[in-house]
Order: C-alpha cells, then sequence, then structure tokens
C-alpha cells in the first residue's frame, strides 16, 4: 500500500461528523491500525472537529484532510473562525491526549486548525 490523501470538505455543522467519521475510521482501518486504535482515530476526529465546529461561523465549511499509511494516519482540520477560538473541554482535552500520538488545535489569522496523528502501538519505537 502506498501513502493517500483524502480531502472532505462539508458544511462546518456537528451533521457533518458522521460522515467525517466514517471516513477517518475506514482509512484507518486500510492503514492497518487495529480496532483499538481504529475507535481512538474515530473518538479523536469526533472530538477535534467539534471544537472547531463550535468555534466557527455560521455558514462556514470545514475542510478534514486525511493522510493513511501503513500504520498511520494523520488528520487537519480547517475552517474559517467565529467570534472564538475554538478549544475542547478539560474531559474532551485528555481524551485527545489519550487517545493520539501528536495533536494541536489553533486558530491563527483567522483559521482555526486541528491536526493529530495515529500510529499503531507497535509502530511508536
Amino acid at each position: 500500500m502506498t501513502d493517500s490523501e483524502t480531502t472532505l470538505e462539508l458544511a462546518a455543522d456537528p451533521v457533518s461528523l458522521r460522515l467525517v467519521r466514517l471516513v477517518a475510521a475506514a482509512l484507518a482501518d486500510e492503514s492497518g491500525l487495529d480496532f483499538e486504535d481504529v475507535e481512538d482515530v474515530r473518538l479523536a476526529v469526533d472530538e477535534l472537529c467539534a471544537a472547531v465546529i463550535s468555534a466557527t461561523s455560521d455558514g462556514g465549511r470545514l475542510r478534514v484532510t486525511l493522510k493513511h499509511e501503513p500504520g498511520a494516519v494523520t488528520v487537519d482540520g480547517v475552517a474559517p473562525a467565529g467570534d472564538r477560538p475554538p478549544r475542547l473541554d478539560p474531559l474532551s482535552a485528555e481524551i485527545v491526549a489519550a487517545v493520539t500520538d501528536d495533536h494541536s488545535l489553533t486558530q491563527v489569522d483567522g483559521v482555526c486548525h486541528f491536526r493529530f496523528v495515529k500510529r499503531h502501538a507497535s509502530d511508536q519505537a
């Protein structure tokens, strides 16, 4: 299998999360992550997309780019910023930290951005 990238552009609306979760889980599975890792990807996508969507201006679009390679998935999301920066509540922050190998959530120059990486446990030496 070679590296692959998939980009989704959707309404920045909670209803869109279902599609992003499904695609992220499918790509995580395709990259060889085990069941637990696939569920971790699904959780991280849900929490980080929700944080960005809640901070996005009405009518904004969410663009999510998912890159998968053998044993790893990287997910980037961007959307126009609204009145407040994106943030994770304390429990969500703990969840994302526990289920990803690396993550960020920022707002710069009117754009909300998140990124996370999930690697198969055996690939984290």
